[in-house]
């Protein structure tokens, strides 16, 4: 199913050049999520301009009865902002699929105590 993207400026106007970008980004997300029921993508962007910062909220809702996927980011441009916010989504999107499939677990070193062979 197509991913369904709902995106909101908050304090400030996306132009017709970043709203394409932005959703050129979520369109890499929409080939991730193909096998999902009724995916739902909301990025909210808010501008603040006392510190020159985009900060993009995205949310990524799996289906009906799926998780939620949420990543937070910061940045001076708003597509700049989007973008690290959908690769966080797309990192945190493999990790699941990995845990789901039985791979080791990402970044943690294993765990088990090292034994010399005993000769």
């Amino acid at each position: 199913m197509s991913l369904k993207v709902l995106i909101t400026a908050q304090g400030f106007r996306l132009d017709d050049v970043q709203e394409r970008h932005i959703r050129h980004q979520l369109s890499s997300l929409e080939r991730r999520l193909a096998h999902r029921s009724e995916p739902v993508a909301h990025l909210v962007l808010t501008h603040q301009p006392q510190q020159r910062l985009y900060r993009a909220n995205l949310r990524v809702h799996l289906g009906p009865d799926g998780p939620t996927l949420v990543s937070r980011q910061a940045a001076q441009e708003a597509d700049h902002a989007a973008r690290m916010a959908v690769e966080a989504v797309e990192r945190e999107l493999e990790r699941r699929q990995a845990n789901q499939q039985g791979a080791a677990s990402f970044g943690v070193p294993s765990r088990r105590e090292f034994e010399p062979s005993k000769r």
